[in-house]
C-alpha cells in the first residue's frame, strides 16, 4: 500500500517533521524520529520497498515542508533519513515480531544517513536533536539485539559485538560535532556533550573505560573553540561531570573526581533523587578516602538504598570495628562489584584501622609525653580483639607494617622504636581527624 493513495497517510510522523521544519523547531523534529510511539506502525505500513522513497518525498512535498531555497541535495538527505527511518519501524512493527537485529541495522543506516546530511546537506545545527534522538536509539537496539544474539550462545562466545560497532557509528557523530569549523551560532560544537555522554554510557557498559581518554584528549584539544560548558544545557554539564568523575576515580585520582562528582551533585534538580543517588555511590567512598569525611546520617537517610550500603561502613569505620566493616564490605559485595568501587571501599580499611590505632593510643594513661610512646603489644591485642582473632593469633610483625602503612600514608604521625618495641608518635595532631559531613 503506498500513501500516495491516501492522502497524509501517517501523518503524525511526516506533520511533526512539517511542523518542526517550517517552524525551526528541532527538538520537535527529533520527537518526528521517536520509536516506541503509536505513530511507528502507522508509518510502518504507509508503504512498501519497491515504493518508499517516492512516497516519502511525495509526502514532505505535499505538505510544502521545503521553500525554493532549499538545496537538492537537503530533499534528498531527508527523503534518506526517512526511509531508513521506515525501515526500523518495518523491523519493529511488521510482522509476527519485532526484529531487533534487523532494526538494529537498519538504525545504523539512518544515522549515518543523519551524519551525511550535516556533512554533506548542509544541514543546520538546528537539527542536532535529531542526532540526539537516532543515535540513542541506536544504542538502545544495539543492547537489544545483543541479548537477542546471545541467547543463542554459551556464555564463552557471548559479546556485544552490536553495541561496540554502535560505538564506533555514534564517535562519527561525536567527530563532527566537535570538529566543525563553523561560526560558533551555527555550529555543530553543540552537539559536542550529548555525544560524548552518550559515549561515556556506552565505554561503560562495554567496560572500555580506557577509550573515554580518547574522547576527553579530543575535547580538550579544542578547548580554545569551544563554548564553556556552563553555557551547555544544565543536564549535559551534569551527565558529563558524573562521568568525567566516576572516571577519575577509577583511575584512582580522586582529588579531580571529588571535584568533579561535587559539582554534578550540586548542580542536580532537588528532586532527582536517582541521579543523586548514582553521583553519591562514588562520592562518598571519594571523600572517605580524600577527606576522611563520613557520611552524615541525615544524608543517608534520603536515600535508603545508599543508607543501607553506607551506614553500616561509617558506623564500623568511626568505631574501628574490623570485623564488622569486613561484614558490611561482604553484604554489599554485589553491588560494589557492579559499580567497580569494591576495590576502593577495601581500601577504606586503612581509616578504619586508624581509627582503631587512635582508640588505643587514647587507652594510654599520663602525661602527653608518656601517651606518646605505646608499646606496640597494645596495637596488636586491639587488632585482634577487633577483627575478632583469637589471641595471639597475629605476629608481632604484622602490626608493625599496619603501623607503618599508616605512617607511610599520612593517617598518623610518628615513628617505630623496634628497640623499645614502641610506637612514638608526634606530639602535634599523631592522627589527621576522621569527621562527619554537616
Amino acid at each position: 500500500m503506498t500513501s500516495r493513495g491516501t492522502k497524509y497517510a501517517s501523518s503524525n510522523v511526516y506533520d511533526t517533521f512539517a511542523q518542526a521544519y517550517q517552524t525551526q523547531n528541532g527538538i520537535l523534529a527529533g520527537k518526528a524520529f521517536a520509536l516506541g510511539t503509536s505513530n511507528n506502525r502507522e508509518f510502518a505500513y504507509s508503504t512498501n520497498n519497491q515504493a518508499v522513497a517516492r512516497d516519502v518525498r511525495n509526502e514532505l512535498l505535499d505538505r510544502e515542508v521545503f521553500d525554493g531555497f532549499t538545496s537538492t541535495a537537503e530533499v534528498n538527505s531527508w527523503v534518506e533519513v526517512f526511509v531508513c527511518f521506515w525501515k526500523v519501524t518495518c523491523a519493529l512493527e511488521r510482522g509476527d515480531r519485532p526484529d531487533a537485529v534487523k532494526a538494529w541495522e537498519a538504525q545504523k543506516e539512518l544515522v549515518l544517513a543523519v551524519i551525511r546530511g550535516f556533512q554533506n546537506a548542509g544541514w543546520s545545527n538546528m537539527f542536532l536533536p535529531v542526532l540526539y534522538m537516532t543515535s540513542n536509539n541506536l544504542r538502545l537496539l544495539a543492547v537489544r539485539a545483543d541479548y537477542y544474539v546471545n541467547l543463542y550462545k554459551t556464555p564463552a562466545e557471548q559479546n556485544q559485538e552490536k553495541l561496540e560497532d554502535a560505538a564506533r557509528v555514534i564517535n562519527r557523530g561525536f567527530t563532527i560535532c566537535i570538529a566543525d569549523r563553523a561560526p560558533i551560532e551555527e555550529s555543530r560544537k553543540w552537539g559536542t556533550y550529548y555525544m560524548t555522554n552518550l559515549l561515556f554510557k556506552m565505554h561503560f557498559k562495554l567496560n572500555t573505560i580506557v577509550l573515554t581518554k580518547n574522547i576527553l584528549r579530543a575535547i580538550q584539544a579544542s578547548a580554545v573553540d569551544m563554548p564553556d560548558i556552563t553555557d551547555f544545557p544544565k543536564p549535559q554539564r551534569i551527565t558529563f561531570w558524573y562521568y568525567l568523575g566516576v572516571v577519575h576515580f577509577l583511575e584512582g585520582k580522586y582529588e579531580e573526581a571529588e571535584e568533579n562528582l561535587m559539582r554534578a551533585f550540586e548542580g542536580c534538580y532537588q528532586g532527582a533523587t536517582q541521579q543523586q543517588e548514582l553521583i553519591l555511590m562514588y562520592l562518598i567512598p571519594t571523600r572517605l578516602l580524600n577527606k576522611q569525611l563520613l557520611p552524615a546520617r541525615a544524608l543517608l537517610s534520603r536515600y535508603p538504598r545508599l543508607e543501607a550500603l553506607f551506614l553500616p561502613f561509617a558506623q564500623c569505620i568511626k568505631s574501628g570495628n574490623l570485623k564488622k566493616f569486613d561484614e558490611a564490605l561482604a553484604a554489599g559485595e554485589e553491588e560494589f562489584v557492579k559499580r567497580r568501587i569494591y576495590l576502593t571501599l577495601e581500601r577504606c580499611r586503612e581509616v578504619v584501622l586508624r581509627n582503631l590505632f587512635r582508640k588505643a593510643y587514647m587507652c594510654q594513661a599520663g602525661d602527653l609525653a608518656t601517651r606518646s610512646r605505646v608499646p606496640l603489644e597494645l596495637f596488636r591485642v586491639a587488632v585482634e580483639v577487633s577483627s575478632g582473632l583469637a589471641m595471639g593469633e597475629m605476629e608481632a610483625e604484622e602490626v608493625e607494617c599496619l603501623l607503618a602503612n599508616m605512617i607511610y600514608s599520612g593517617r598518623m604521625k610518628g615513628y617505630i622504636s623496634r628497640e623499645h618495641s614502641k610506637m612514638v608518635f608526634s606530639s602535634k595532631d599523631p592522627f589527621p581527624g576522621t569527621k562527619t559531613e554537616d
